[in-house]
């Protein structure tokens, strides 16, 4: 057998014996020159060391099968004459070998034969190297078999990480909770995930090519990273409210568009419950603000008209006593006359919050007679100033939109007396055709937490925002540094004279 192969300096080889030395490093290509001729090798490792491969030699066919059974090589040259096997029977075995039946095999002999010539380019032969080889034209020549090798590396490369990168793609969108659909810009599916199967109740081969306004009808590939609400038809025909997102992805083949699809029929359910049982809530709010204005109204009469007359009556026996018996001791007439005054104090207070829990003229009269007498009475109880102003024809208005304006105003003074430490404030009542509005204005510190951080709604505000609500009409509330300022909008139609009839048949 020959000497063992030789490399050219610098390059490093792997044994045919199966060691693991590397046989070349990254970015250079292996070219495998098989010669019997010892000397005839360094001449083909001289001429090509300027390419700067890694160069592979070996002295017998045998020796570079045994190095193409686990290497690719850019190009085979392959000398003819050879002793056991020549060029030719090398070539053969090389060509029926799939991993190098496309190797370049470049033919080096010294005769120039009609015969070999057929029989090596029938063998895939690609040249014919003629000795003696001139190192420039080897040169050449091999130098476009290393570029064409370099180009297969490269692509091979970009393949591979197209491979990895479309794998990994997959088994994200295979993860995603959500049905994902990837489409052309005009709608035709080109690929989804399993959980969009379990939506629609198709099978990935019979959504592949389908048009997505199948599934969803409203769908378009506009406003890429909103997210709204369209119905989704399933192969039964059966429809689902779903979420969804869509975004671009910018392929080698274009645009194409990535919708992401939540079912949202639990929270549709869950949403709807919520509403119902906010109405419920908003419905039990009315009914015990209802319930509260008419045990306000009863408990009103009921100081003024019963407990009123009983302390009258009380009040003219001891006047009378103090008038017809003489016999009183100086005590005991002083103890009578402070009696009499305590009493009389005593039903002027009862008949202050007998028209604070439901003013009489309220429903004789209206709001025009009311909010003076009760402006007049809350300045002279708190020592804060107000500026009322109301036109002097307002006409009376359905009652519980009276009784609406009334409270609010009576919570917006009572706020501004406890919290914003104003000394003055200032009212006005304005009505048109359709609606009266009430503005209270302070200049005190404003609503705020704690902290001072923002605005605080207590519950006198959410019970004036709640009444307000009620009745159809619109609470706005601004408050700050230099002051809190409160309007309350209310309706004047139909709809609250309903609202009227309704509510006093609730209460019967």
């Amino acid at each position: 057998m020959s000497s063992p192969s030789r490399s050219a300096v610098g390059r490093e080889a792997v044994p045919p014996d199966g060691s693991q030395e590397p046989l070349a490093t990254p970015d250079k290509v292996k070219i495998l020159l098989v010669d019997d001729n010892p000397d005839n090798l360094v001449s083909l490792e001289a001429a090509l060391d300027t390419l700067g491969q890694q160069l592979v030699s070996a002295r017998s066919g045998t020796e570079a099968l045994r190095y193409l059974l686990e290497n690719d090589f850019a190009a085979i040259l392959l000398d003819v004459k050879m002793p056991d096997m020549d060029g030719f029977e090398t070539a053969e075995l090389i060509r029926s070998r799939k991993r190098s039946q496309h190797t370049p095999i470049l033919f080096l002999t010294a005769y120039r034969s009609e015969e070999h010539l057929f029989r090596g380019y029938d063998l895939g032969a690609v040249d014919f190297l003629f000795k003696p080889i001139v190192p420039e034209i080897l040169r050449s020549k091999v130098a476009v078999f290393v570029e064409l090798s370099r180009s297969a590396q490269v692509q091979r490369r970009q393949a591979e990480v197209l491979a990895k990168a479309e794998q990994k793609f997959r088994s994200l969108l295979e993860a995603a909770p959500d049905g994902m659909l990837i489409t052309t810009t005009d709608g035709q599916i080109v690929l989804a995930n399993s959980r969009a199967d379990d939506l629609f109740g198709y099978s990935r081969q019979e959504l592949l090519g389908k048009n997505i306004h199948v599934l969803l009808p409203d769908w378009h590939p506009g406003g890429y990273g909103k997210v709204g609400e369209l119905v989704l038809v399933c192969r039964n025909g059966s429809t689902f409210p779903a979420e969804i997102s869509a975004s671009p992805l910018q392929t080698e083949e274009g645009i194409l568009v990535t919708s992401a699809i939540r079912d949202i029929t639990e929270r549709k359910r869950a949403e709807r419950q919520i509403a119902d049982a906010n109405r419920e809530l908003r419905h039990l709010s009315s009914r015990i603000l209802a319930v509260r204005d008419e045990e306000r109204r009863r408990l009103g009469r009921e100081l003024h008209d019963s407990q009123g007359q009983y302390l009258a009556a009380i009040k003219m026996n001891l006047e009378m006593i103090e008038t017809t018996d003489s016999a009183l001791s100086a005590p005991q007439r002083a103890a009578l006359v402070e009696a009499i005054s305590l009493l009389e104090r005593s039903m002027r207070e009862i008949r202050v919050i007998s028209h604070l829990l439901h003013p009489p003229l309220l429903d004789e009269i209206g709001l025009q007679a009311v909010i003076p007498w009760y402006l007049t009475s809350f300045s002279e109880r708190s020592g804060i100033q107000i500026d009322l102003e109301i036109p002097p024809d307002i006409a009376k208005l359905p009652d519980l939109v009276e009784l609406a304006v009334f409270r609010v105003l009576q919570e917006c003074l009572t706020n501004v007396h406890r919290h914003s430490g104003s000394k003055i404030a200032k009212v006005r009542l304005v009505r048109d055709d359709n609606s009266v509005t009430l503005e209270v204005i302070d200049q005190g510190r404003g609503l705020q937490a704690e902290n001072g951080s923002e605005h605080f709604a207590g519950v006198g505000i959410t019970g004036m925002r709640e009444r307000v609500r009620e009745l159809g009409g619109q609470f706005e509330l601004t408050s700050g540094a230099e002051g809190t300022q409160v309007r309350a909008i209310l309706p004047i139609g139909e709809r609250n004279a309903s609202r009227e009839t309704k509510f006093q048949s609730d209460l019967v």
